[in-house]
């Protein structure tokens, strides 16, 4: 009987998921489905389309081995040839053992026995990839778990996967019982049943846990994660570590590694001075820190982003560019609203940058400055006072100039600004002023109007007087 490579079940669902590839292919502009806009997937592949069809927590259309290889990192049409020998192992299986009409539980034993003698060779605790596995025979818990799965599936078994904090075994529903399963020995199968504290020899909270198919591809992109962060390769781990979150957000443990990790690629940036990428990170941490076990990071993570602001805002205010400080530090505010730090330096580079336009007689330009300054810091008693000093300066120059209608405006600006006394002082002087030039032109009427107005406006008896005295004179 010649053996069949690839079985018609297999054949069926590849043809299935190449309809559904091209499909995700044409709607990949609409919608992005990964969590994570720091890593995120390549339009058109084999990746994107395992977290679309994914997206509502379950598989759909891919195939679990397919989704595992994918997970492995075969993201090309190689995976065909590795189905192909996962098909074969099927076949080897049917024609060289006794397995049909056996029990589960016999089922899954012959079917581990087999594997260790023709799949499962070497034991290395890095090979978590399936491709790796079928590709040289390594193995760890993970690819070995996932392989008695697939096969196991095709032999009609009912599986789930056990996840410890450190091991992965499956689980064989066998009625109501539950067997399991340690696929890294050959008698791993011969176990009777499950204890409730199941190798959690380390007590972590939340495990032993029961999981499906997505937690066993999660658990390939959690064991790449660990694999690179022990290269001190932080930033692709993470990438690893949120693809893992996305598939199986409830993994224990794993959202506070996330938000640590984002912490710590974040400060690494930090301290480079490479403060946008920084921010980027952090601020890309806190959609991950959700719960209270996130709590104290999730402050950290906000205490870091302001530092990144704070420091980035310092180096522009070295150079003296006060429009790019203060774009800085309102996008800062935009995330941290009403953050004290960010807030103080708001206030010093308006401050300073109102005074270099005072300097330069700038009058206009410094005013403007302190209008804007108005949506982060209204009201704020320190920058009043800087723009009363700036009317007053700006009314005094336009009065000495001999302009008076334009200091009176500025002055009453200012006026309207505070009630500092000094302002109704100087808008008298500008009015004695202005009838003293009117009087040395000889335009007594013009001069007696001006009195009047004066007298109006800041209630001085003085220039009545003065108005009545011009008035027996015409």
């Amino acid at each position: 009987m010649k053996t069949c490579f690839f079985s018609s079940k297999s054949l069926v669902a590849v043809s299935v998921f190449f309809v559904f590839f091209l499909q995700t292919n044409s709607l990949a502009a609409k919608s992005q489905i990964f969590r994570s806009r720091l890593f995120p997937l390549e339009k058109g592949s084999l990746e994107e389309a395992l977290f679309k069809d994914t997206s509502d927590g379950q598989l759909n259309r891919v195939s679990f081995e397919l989704a595992c290889l994918i997970a492995s990192g075969i993201h090309d049409q190689s995976f065909m040839s590795y189905i192909k020998r996962i098909d074969n192992y099927q076949n080897r299986i049917s024609l060289e053992t006794s397995i049909s009409n056996k029990q589960p539980a016999k089922k899954a034993e012959i079917i581990l026995s087999w594997l260790h003698q023709n799949a499962l060779l070497y034991y290395t605790e890095e090979a978590c990839s399936l491709d790796v596995l079928l590709s040289t025979g390594r193995y760890n818990c993970v690819s070995s778990t996932i392989l008695l799965y697939i096969l196991g599936e095709r032999f009609n078994l009912s599986l789930k996967g056990l996840q410890t904090h450190d091991h992965v075994c499956a689980i064989l529903l066998d009625g109501k019982r539950k067997l399991e399963i340690q696929t890294t020995t050959p008698y791993g199968a011969r176990t009777q049943h499950i204890s409730k504290n199941s190798r959690n020899t380390n007590k972590t909270p939340g495990f032993p846990r029961e999981t499906g198919k997505l937690g066993l591809i999660a658990s390939i992109y959690y064991n790449k994660g660990v694999l690179t962060l022990q290269d001190g390769k932080k930033h692709k781990a993470l990438s690893n570590f949120c693809r893992a979150y996305e598939l199986d957000p409830d993994y224990p443990g794993l959202e506070v590694l996330v938000v640590s990790l984002f912490c710590q690629v974040g400060n690494i940036y930090f301290e480079k001075s490479k403060y946008q990428s920084s921010i980027q990170l952090m601020k890309e941490g806190l959609k991950f820190a959700r719960s209270n076990s996130s709590k104290s990071l999730r402050a950290t993570l906000i205490n870091n982003i302001s530092a990144s602001y704070g420091s980035w805002t310092q180096k522009t205010i070295e150079a003296k560019n006060w429009s790019k400080a203060r774009n800085i530090l309102r996008k800062g505010l935009n995330n941290l609203p009403r953050n004290s730090i960010l807030l103080s330096q708001l206030r010093y580079v308006n401050w300073k940058w109102i005074e270099s336009y005072s300097e330069q007689r700038k009058w206009n330009k410094a005013i403007q400055i302190y209008n804007e300054s108005q949506k982060n810091l209204p009201d704020d008693d320190i920058l009043i006072k800087q723009a009363n000093h700036i009317y007053n300066n700006w009314g005094l120059h336009l009065l000495d100039d001999g302009h008076y209608e334009k200091a009176l405006t500025v002055l009453r600006k200012g006026k309207r600004l505070s009630e500092d006394p000094v302002f109704l002082h100087n808008i008298k002087c500008v009015y004695a002023k202005k009838t003293e030039q009117l009087l040395n032109e000889g335009k007594t009427n013009q001069a007696f109007l001006w009195l009047k107005k004066g007298s109006k406006e800041t209630g001085d008896k003085t220039f009545l007087s003065l108005a009545k005295n011009l008035a027996g004179k015409t």
